[in-house]
């Protein structure tokens, strides 16, 4: 019986401890309105905060590789973006300040850098109405269609 209560108290601990975002496995894919793919473009995830929650988590970014798929990534060696909702920015130009995977899935270091001048319209990233919900289970459908000149 105390090993039992011992137990259940250690749960409770735990479950306590486990505090913060909830971080999710998210992917896509981005094309132009032609159907064709938007090749090694960033795609950039930040977390929308609320009244309630003014700080959501950190931004979660990802490259598409020649067909236009991404995955997104948290940190370099963790895949994955805070569930809820996002403000969506996609990009040509690689910033700097945030975070890149090594190696994914869908990219690899290895592939033509992106350009310096940005090669997707401003709407899409500077001045991005773009929104996504990342449901609590993660996605392998957050998919992006561009058009060349919004």
């Amino acid at each position: 019986m105390r090993h039992r209560l011992l137990l259940l108290c250690g749960f409770a601990i735990l479950a306590g401890c486990s505090s913060g975002p909830k971080i999710v496995q998210v992917s896509g894919r981005v094309t132009w309105d032609d159907g064709k793919p938007v090749a090694n473009a960033w795609v950039l995830f930040k977390p929308m905060g609320s009244r309630d929650n003014p700080n959501p988590g950190q931004t979660s970014t990802g490259r598409t590789d020649a067909d236009g798929k991404y995955t997104l990534y948290i940190e370099k060696d963790r895949p994955g973006a805070v569930a809820g909702k996002h403000r969506v920015e996609i990009t040509s130009v690689q910033r700097l300040d945030l975070p890149t995977p090594e190696t994914s899935e869908t990219g690899s270091p290895d592939e033509a850098p992106p350009p310096d001048k940005e090669q997707i319209p401003d709407v899409y990233n500077e001045k991005s109405t773009l929104e996504f919900v990342v449901p609590d289970g993660g996605t392998d459908q957050a998919n992006f269609q561009l058009k060349r000149k919004p």
